[in-house]
């Protein structure tokens, strides 16, 4: 399984993580110089659960600046420095205002675990051509870097169904929260018969940047191709 290539992105500069531990020694020797502290930052939680996120007033006291949510996702940029931090929530914003604070920042942060809910958000407000033209830095929380894909998957382990993403990297799909059981290895291994494309695989503790269609693996990332399904079985 390899460490690094080159493909061709269609987004200027990505990073994609598992957590918000990307200023932890294993991703801060590389990232101290791509993000800086005199740049403006944006967050936009994508979260969406039908037990909080749906209603505004729920989602307003779940991202308020008491709230620990608040403080984990602000806290690796004010590591690295930031301290001009801004957010868009959803039930608040109209299309234009979210489609200015985006182009106005040099750092958008989306987070969020449901790639289906999220992609529903940005639709709704009509922001896909916003991100799909963005020119800074671009990072993406958990499993919502699925978005980034030209289509991703949704829905659960017994009925899933492919939709279109941003396709700002249309040529390869992640493998996120990946640790080495028989489950993850399985999936990993059915993915990779049935998609010629490259999985890039991360554990909690990696990342990758992406810039100009080149790929840094950052901590134990790794990129896995069907030309690795026979040591991935030997795992087995």
């Amino acid at each position: 399984m390899s460490k690094g290539k080159e493909y061709r992105s269609t987004s200027q500069r990505n990073l994609i993580v598992n957590k918000t531990n990307f200023d932890q020694i294993w991703a801060a020797e590389y990232l101290h110089s791509v993000i800086r502290k005199d740049m403006n930052a944006l967050i936009i939680p994508l979260d969406h659960d039908e037990g909080w996120a749906s209603d505004a007033g729920a989602w307003g006291d779940q991202f308020s600046s008491e709230s620990d949510f608040h403080y984990d996702l602000e806290r690796p940029l004010r590591s690295y420095g930031i301290h001009r931090i801004t957010w868009i929530d959803f039930h608040q914003e109209s299309s234009e205002s979210a489609s200015l604070k985006i182009r106005q920042a040099d750092l958008v942060m989306l987070a969020g675990d449901d790639p289906g809910a999220g992609m529903d958000w940005i639709e709704d407000l009509g922001l896909t051509r916003a991100f799909q033209s963005y020119q800074g830095l671009l990072i993406t929380v958990s499993e919502i870097s699925q978005i980034l894909a030209a289509q991703f998957e949704t829905g659960n382990e017994y009925e899933r169904s492919e939709r279109d993403g941003l396709a700002l990297i249309p040529l390869i799909r992640f493998h996120m929260h990946y640790s080495e059981t028989e489950e993850e290895l399985r999936r990993m291994i059915r993915y990779l018969e049935t998609d010629s494309r490259p999985l890039i695989v991360l554990s909690e503790k990696s990342g990758l940047y992406i810039e100009n269609g080149s790929l840094e693996l950052l901590g134990d990332a790794f990129i896995a191709e069907d030309s690795d399904l026979d040591e991935l079985y030997s795992l087995l």
